[in-house]
């Protein structure tokens, strides 16, 4: 408990500093990253860094992307985000947190047109919802091609945090709430 107590700050949490002299930046816990960015989403912006319009590119919201059926599309989409994402990175003038991760796919299954987040979903197929994140995180990740199950050079480029995995797909009519009740058949 003393070596705990002793190693966290004021409030109680433990300090993420970076560690300057191995080039080793502080971890975004916060993680949106720049993923999110342009990602499934369709967000365009980054509160972290205050990525502007213009500087990033733009893709479509979830339902958008996944209207293509087009795998190898969404794979090179994955890798254009990485890309930039690494780029935005790079040409970033405060180095002190590395985001390599981010907010990635909605994965849930669009079951309610009421739900708030649907146009995130790819929609309400899962077979289609399971290839389409796939394809995107995987171009996300770094993978040469989409074929591939090991990365080029065992390294990932950003690191996607899919979301939403069980029954957080309404038929609530609000984006920022949901009835936790969840039945058997929800989970089916």
């Amino acid at each position: 408990d003393m070596l705990w107590m002793g190693a966290t700050t004021a409030d109680g949490e433990l300090p993420n500093l970076s560690v300057p002299r191995l080039n080793i930046r502080g971890y975004s816990w916060m993680g949106q990253g720049y993923v999110y960015r342009s990602a499934s989403n369709g967000c365009n912006i980054n509160c972290y860094s205050s990525v502007i319009d213009g500087n990033v590119s733009v893709l479509p919201q979830g339902t958008g992307i996944a209207s293509t059926w087009n795998k190898n599309l969404i794979f090179q989409s994955g890798i254009m985000i990485s890309d930039e994402s690494m780029a935005i990175q790079y040409n970033y003038k405060n180095k002190s947190i590395d985001y390599k991760t981010g907010a990635s796919s909605v994965i849930n299954i669009a079951r309610d047109p009421r739900w708030g987040r649907v146009p995130e979903t790819y929609g309400e197929c899962p077979i289609l919802t399971g290839e389409i994140a796939v394809a995107f995180n995987k171009g996300i990740m770094g993978y040469a091609h989409l074929e591939d199950t090991e990365l080029e050079y065992g390294i990932y480029k950003v690191i996607p945090v899919m979301r939403h995995f069980v029954d957080y797909d309404g038929p609530d009519d609000g984006r920022f709430s949901f009835n936790a009740i969840i039945s058997d058949n929800d989970l089916r």
